[in-house]
């Protein structure tokens, strides 16, 4: 039997999870999206032709059933949320099913004890390549998750990329400041790309066009590639070369650069659990 699977939340990683089942056949009966701004379920459900509601009242009302539910939702207002989730759950046909929380900050321990304890509970710290089922997802659950929740999960998260589980919850905090954020470091570097080419001479839209290729072929390489990131540089990296030269000024400061700028997004992770929590 096919899980049913409730949304909390239709922002940009729930209508990419969304749109990633339906596109591995997932079949849309099953999947119920929970927003309050009409435009986005409108959206959701015009494309993919899932059910939408716009309350927890609504759940109770059309007397909606989950296996899955999904929390999508800002972290700020997480316990007012997960507290009337779990009135709604006590009373729902299925009480205890597998809880994932893409939530950035809200720990574990903070869902049991707004949800119920003894409840499966996992985290996911998706990333926006998701949105082009190119993601990366880490991870992690608590000891009451079974194995055929695990592959559930694997599913859900499976349509829009890759997976990662991880070995302790403060992981989450890593794959945050790598996967998740990483993206943006990306962006910026090819944004930096090209501009210097535009100054250089190029015309904008050379220099936009060839900065999103060279960086879109790197990746695909790396992921192709049966050799390490670090041999395919060094490949392409020839003796008193023009990447050489190039090379030679990035390590100058850029390694340095690029781990204090993983642990300002990995410590910045740990405040935001600390305000939330």
């Amino acid at each position: 039997m096919t899980p049913k699977i409730l949304f909390i939340g239709g922002g940009n990683i729930t209508a990419a999870l969304v749109r990633g089942l339906i596109a591995n056949n997932y079949p849309a009966q099953a999947i119920t999206v929970l927003d309050r701004h009409p435009e986005k379920l409108e959206t959701l459900k015009n494309s993919c032709g899932i059910h939408t509601v716009q309350s927890i009242q609504e759940l109770k009302i059309q007397n909606i059933q989950t296996d899955l539910l999904v929390l999508s939702f800002k972290p700020f207002n997480a316990k007012e949320t997960c507290l009337e989730l779990s009135t709604w759950l006590e009373n729902s046909q299925n009480p205890n099913p597998l809880i994932l929380s893409v939530m950035t900050g809200i720990q574990i321990k903070n869902l049991e004890n707004w949800l119920g304890n003894k409840k499966s509970i996992i985290r996911a710290m998706p990333n926006t390549p998701c949105l082009v089922q190119a993601g990366a997802t880490g991870l992690f659950g608590n000891n009451f998750v079974s194995e055929n929740q695990k592959k559930q999960t694997e599913v859900l998260f499976s349509a829009v990329g890759i997976i990662s589980w991880l070995q302790t919850e403060a992981q989450i905090d890593d794959i945050i400041a790598l996967s998740g954020s990483g993206p943006a470091y990306f962006f910026y570097f090819m944004e930096l790309m090209q501009n210097t080419a535009i100054q250089m001479g190029l015309s904008p839209e050379t220099a936009i066009q060839l900065a999103k290729q060279t960086a879109y072929g790197a990746a695909k390489l790396a992921m192709e590639s049966p050799e390490s990131v670090e041999m395919l540089r060094k490949r392409i990296t020839s003796k008193g070369g023009t990447t050489e030269a190039a090379l030679s000024v990035f390590q100058n400061g850029l390694p340095d650069l690029i781990q204090k700028a993983m642990e300002a997004a990995r410590d910045r992770a740990i405040v935001i659990k600390e305000m939330v929590s």
